[in-house]
């Protein structure tokens, strides 16, 4: 169950479906500019739009499997937990950036684990999760601005998985 009162979620999906309908509109513009110039007669200019629109539209989100470059989903995750991590676990403005690349940069190595048998994932996410706090006290935080930290993620994957009903 999608939890609408979470203020993140509600700016992403508004941000997705805004960000949707603007390459849509982009789309029929182009499509209206090009039949113009046909100069065809009005049914076949709505027929053609729509093919057109409809045949752009696909192939462009074929193009974008996954989420896009890895470097934008940074830059996302940044300005979407930023400002939580910097209130919830009273990090500044330049602990929480490492904070959050540091967790990119785990949950990257999580992905790859996905193929290994039960024992060996939870013997790599246990180093995974070691080299995380020996990075966090390089930033260096405090062993309570640790704690903060990894309740906020534990809060998030709960959310995460509250959401996906699982």
């Amino acid at each position: 169950m999608i939890n609408i009162t979470n203020r993140s979620f509600c700016s992403g999906f508004f941000f997705v479906v805004v960000t949707a309908f603007g390459k849509v509109l982009t789309q029929i513009n182009r499509c209206c500019r090009y039949l113009t110039v046909l100069k065809l007669n009005t049914m076949k200019k709505w027929i053609a739009l729509a093919a057109l629109t409809l045949a752009l539209t696909t192939t462009e989100a074929q193009a974008q499997p996954g989420g896009g470059d890895p470097a934008a989903m940074l830059a996302r995750m940044k300005e979407r937990v930023k400002p939580e991590l910097v209130e919830k676990a009273k990090l500044t403005d330049a602990q929480a950036d490492k904070v959050v690349e540091i967790q990119f940069e785990s949950r990257q190595q999580m992905r790859g684990l996905r193929e290994l048998s039960e024992d060996d994932r939870k013997k790599k996410m246990e180093t995974i999760q070691a080299d995380l706090d020996k990075k966090y006290k390089a930033i260096p935080l405090t062993d309570e601005q640790i704690k903060s930290v990894n309740a906020y993620y534990e809060e998030m994957r709960r959310n995460f998985q509250q959401r996906q009903g699982g």
